[in-house]
């Protein structure tokens, strides 16, 4: 257990670099997938995602939730990918018993680290239910999902304690892509449309806010920044960024090609990239003999595994002649997918902390956002918080309880506080 949580502390102080190592063709080759079966609820067709409009409910399921007093519901809707063709996606509710109808609505951005598509919250639940179900039995690909949970499953049990909603989305998308932030902001945005259509959850005219830390902050900071075009019908009050990387393509061309007991991340990046950008940054085909080996054995990997099977590693040891500062291609797609870059902006209420003491994400890039949001948008209310914490992982911890305190106000109406704008 102290080896675990030692490996998550390193996990979370260096998920910065888990944005940055991408690599451009070199010959065509299939990513690698994960290919673990989802069942029949996922079976939908082409066709009917085609006609379907972005947002629209397209399945519901009960899943047991192991918080008290609530109820928790997988379901399936249409979104778009990056490149905006229909794809399916999934999200995970959470709501209280105590919630009333049209309740406010806490929409979590996981910092999801993982290649295992079930790795993503929504499987969660499931996940837990069959770990204690077969308990002592040993070590399965359950438990590995239901130690992926614990974080999520706080949050949401914080938010059930106060009557408030939680949306879990699986941002990464069905094909496991993580750190492609427009297809993130995108699957959280169609997340929050389609609850709004589910019965049992009476949320249709929800205040609503969307928040995450680190890699889930990128993810909440886009889907800020695209909704009054994307999904202008909502009722979207306020975003939460802490700790968020803003610029990958500086952490690609500072981080280069160091070991790192938490390359397990990177490699994850780098093939979650190469998912949703095949075309533009084949990773697979630059793989060495061991890398190869790594990444089909660790296809559908979650934290964990991930952690232990490429610790120490690096993009020298697991791939053949790499330069980063080279992969033109790649840096491209790293600017498109980060924030510093994005010419849009929220039109509601934003929350922003970090530390100036951050390695990974240095905090003049997170303010340089913050500013480029207050020039686009006239009269918007931005709070900034330095939390002055040593590093990335207290910078969570630290900032957390005065972000709390805003999002319930935001949440209750009360007219946002402004420090930047």
């Amino acid at each position: 257990m102290k080896s675990f949580k030692k490996k998550m502390l390193t996990l979370v102080t260096t998920v910065a670099v888990a944005s940055g190592l991408v690599f451009a063709p070199e010959a065509s080759a299939a990513p690698t997938y994960d290919r673990t079966p989802l069942g029949s609820f996922f079976k939908v067709s082409q066709s009917r995602l085609n006609k379907a409009r972005n947002g629209q409910l397209l399945g519901t399921r009960f899943v047991p939730s192991p918080i008290p007093g609530t109820l928790a519901m997988q379901y399936i809707f249409r979104s778009t990918n990056t490149f905006g063709k229909p794809i399916l996606a999934s999200s995970a509710i959470v709501r209280p018993f105590s919630a009333l109808p049209n309740g406010h609505v806490f929409v979590y951005a996981d910092f999801i680290n993982s290649l295992g598509v079930k790795c993503q919250p929504s499987f969660g639940f499931e996940a837990i239910q069959k770990t204690i179900t077969h308990f002592p039995d040993g070590a399965g690909y359950a438990d590995e999902l239901s130690g992926r949970s614990p974080i999520y499953m706080s949050v949401a049990a914080v938010m059930a304690a106060r009557g408030v909603t939680t949306i879990l989305p699986d941002h990464l998308g069905l094909k496991g892509a993580y750190t492609a932030n427009r297809l993130g902001a995108h699957i959280t945005l169609d997340a929050m449309r389609a609850a709004r259509q589910i019965k049992e959850a009476m949320v249709r005219d929800s205040r609503m806010l969307i928040a995450g830390y680190s890699g889930g902050a990128m993810v909440s900071g886009f889907a800020a920044a695209m909704q009054p075009a994307y999904a202008p019908e909502l009722n979207l009050v306020g975003a939460v960024m802490g700790g968020s990387p803003v610029d990958m393509e500086w952490m690609g061309q500072t981080l280069g090609n160091a070991r790192n007991p938490a390359f397990g991340i990177v490699m994850a990046s780098m093939l979650g990239l190469e998912r949703e950008y095949p075309n533009r940054m084949n990773v697979t085909p630059r793989l060495s003999k061991k890398g190869k080996k790594l990444a089909n054995r660790n296809r559908n990997a979650c934290i964990t595994r991930i952690l232990d099977q490429w610790a120490n590693e690096s993009a020298t040891t697991t791939m053949n002649n790499v330069q980063i500062r080279k992969e033109r291609e790649a840096m491209k797609v790293l600017r498109e997918n980060s924030l510093i870059n994005y010419k849009r902006a929220p039109k509601v209420p934003v929350y922003v902390w970090a530390t100036n003491k951050d390695v990974f994400v240095p905090h003049k890039q997170v303010q340089k956002v913050v500013r480029n949001w207050c020039k686009a948008r006239p009269g918007l209310r931005a709070v900034y918080l330095d939390t002055k914490g040593p590093d990335h992982l207290s910078n969570f911890g630290v900032g957390l309880p005065f972000a709390l305190a805003w999002i319930f106000s935001r949440l209750d109406g009360v007219p946002a506080p402004n420090n930047m704008c």
